[in-house]
Formats: C-alpha cells, structure tokens, sequence
C-alpha cells in the first residue's frame, strides 16, 4: 500500500488521513470549547463536536527500532490504548436539528486496513483499485432530532478513530 506518508497512495487511493484532514476542515471558526479528546468549534451552519482518540508512537519506535514494523500491521509502533466511551451532552439546544456523524477508524473508512482485509494485494487491478476507491472514506449518518435544552450523544471510539458531528438547526 504504497505513498510513504502522503495523504493519497501511489493508485489514487484516498488514506485514513485525508479524510482526517477534511474532516479538520468541517470544522467551524470559533473555538467554543476543548479538551482531552474532543474539539467544539461554531460555524454558519451550527457546531462541530470532533471526538478522537489518539494513540501515540510507543517507546521502542521513538527509540529508532523499526524491526517489528510490517506492511501488513502498521499499528504496533503505537502504544497501547483502549477503546473510550465518551458521553457528549451540549446545553441549549432548543428546537429542530439535523445531526450529521463522520465516524473514521481502522474499521470505517481506512483504505490501508480495507487492504490488508482484501489480502494485502501488491499489484492491484483497476476493479481492485476502484473498490477500495468506493469502500474507504468516513461513515456518515444523517438524522433529524427535535431538542428540549440538551443534546446527547455516547460513542465508544476505537484507538486512532476519531467522529465529527455537525449539529445544524433547521428553520
């Protein structure tokens, strides 16, 4: 699965981290809120609530040991990290809201891991090549909630995944 560390490898196939960086994008102007694993931020169109759970390098990697890394398991250079329930609840949000969810993780919407499921193939036809072009990218989820005051949300979110929710009032 070739393209180093670029964002699109050598076929035209989108990775984990561009859609990581589109959904950066999403985000809005302010920032109304932050912290451990999560991002709030307000734009035209309503907020944005960015979930994540990072993992970072582990220390034998950091170390300069790459000898246990392989083209088929990129994940044991990260330390170990579990799943994190978190429960969102945002305060004042009266009326009618479309709420769209972007979930991103080695399950949904990773080409790389969609690749090594398929049997890591090193030269991929084009019907390969489109199909993991047409079964990578984010999850979405689309639906319309009306709110008394609060909205509520739990997800428990696989280490290197990461949701944006878009909380847009409909008029």
């Amino acid at each position: 699965f070739h393209g180093n560390y670029g964002l699109i490898n050598k076929d035209g196939i989108k990775k984990a981290s561009y859609y990581a960086y589109f959904l950066l994008g999403k985000l809005g102007q302010d920032l109304l809120a932050k912290g451990d694993n999560y991002i709030i931020t307000k734009g035209e169109e309503g907020l944005q609530v960015l979930l994540y759970n990072f993992a970072y390098f582990n220390d034998l990697f950091m170390s300069g040991d790459t000898s246990f890394l392989k083209a088929t398991d990129r994940y044991k250079v990260f330390a170990n990290k579990l799943t994190q329930d978190i429960e969102l609840k945002i305060k004042g949000l009266e009326g009618d809201y479309k709420i769209t969810s972007y979930k991103l993780n080695p399950d949904k919407g990773s080409a790389y891991d969609k690749w090594v499921e398929m049997g890591a193939i090193e030269e991929m036809t084009s019907e390969e090549i489109t199909y993991l072009k047409n079964n990578s990218g984010p999850k979405m989820t689309v639906e319309n909630v009306s709110l008394t005051g609060e909205y509520k949300n739990h997800t428990s979110l696989p280490v290197h995944g990461i949701e944006l929710i878009e909380i847009k009032q409909l008029f």
